[in-house]
């Protein structure tokens, strides 16, 4: 079973670099925060996968962290799908906000690929067992927060800031704002 999250693990994570190329528009920005996180991911695929496979087995483990990881990656081609007609820059741009996207996942949170790569570090460590690892889940949440931070600041200093503050109250940032989810008097 460690091979099956091993391999199934490996695909999530090759599917986020692909998704580098295919999911988001380009733009010039080398920022040093950027670097962080492309290495900061990578280091931490391998991490995962390499602990995953040589993890001690067992079977409750691997079943939940394979579920995670399915979520994770659905997640991922739902905020795909959505995206391929208006695509987004990469973290920490420098590039103005053209729009707000209110719809599919972002109807319930602000920054569904950043949930989605959260995600799978949780899976990643639940898979392996390995306490240490949650130090990756850890690090990359606070790269993840950081790159939400600037991007919700490009909004809040834009053009679409009422548009953006409306939306902002109703979402959380990386889950949902269940009050609205359950609480709210908008029919949207």
């Amino acid at each position: 079973m460690n091979l099956i999250s091993a391999v199934v693990a490996f695909f999530v994570y090759a599917s986020f670099i692909v998704g580098i190329w295919i999911v988001f528009r380009k733009t010039h920005s080398d920022a040093p925060m950027l670097v962080v996180l492309k290495l900061g991911a990578l280091v931490s695929a391998g991490a995962y996968v390499f602990t995953i496979f040589n993890s001690e087995p067992a079977f409750d483990r691997n079943l939940a962290g394979v579920f995670l990881y399915a979520a994770s990656f659905g997640l991922f081609i739902w905020s795909s799908i959505w995206t391929r007609t208006t695509k987004l820059t990469l973290a920490f741009s420098s590039d103005k906000p053209l729009f707000v996207l209110k719809y599919g996942p972002w109807k319930y949170v602000r920054h569904p690929f950043y949930t989605a790569y959260l995600l799978s570090y949780i899976a990643g460590t639940v898979t392996s067992g390995e306490i240490w690892t949650l130090s990756f889940f850890l690090g990359m949440t606070l790269v993840y927060f950081l790159a939400a931070q600037a991007e919700e600041q490009k909004f809040a200093n834009s053009d679409l800031q009422e548009e953006w503050l409306a939306w902002k109250n109703k979402t959380g940032m990386f889950l949902p704002n269940l009050r609205s989810l359950f609480f709210t008097t908008d029919h949207e």
